[in-house]
């Protein structure tokens, strides 16, 4: 029941994105720290939505990084049953 709404989801993102191409494909010159960069203005849009998204990510990157080390492993959590056997034989 839910995959005709991401179809229909997807269409309407598809054709957002189409719209604002070909609306946007005008060429611009960038001028940044003493470059000249020519190129069509969507692009541009899409290289810095990129660089964004790419910033974000590294500055959550710490957080997410300290949330995964201080999960316990399954591994240590559990007891050796053979250490167990062992000690529980020593402590008699």
């Amino acid at each position: 029941m839910k995959k005709p709404a991401y179809l229909i989801g997807a269409l309407a993102l598809i054709a957002i994105v189409i719209t604002i191409t070909i609306q946007n494909s005008k060429e611009v010159i960038l001028n940044l720290l003493g470059w000249k960069i020519e190129a069509s203005l969507i692009l541009i849009i899409f290289i810095s939505f990129l660089l964004g998204a790419l910033t974000s990510l590294l500055f959550m990157l710490p957080s997410v990084l300290r949330k995964h080390r201080s999960k316990p492993k399954d591994d240590e959590t559990e007891d050796d049953p053979e250490e167990t056997q062992t000690s529980s034989r020593y402590n008699r």
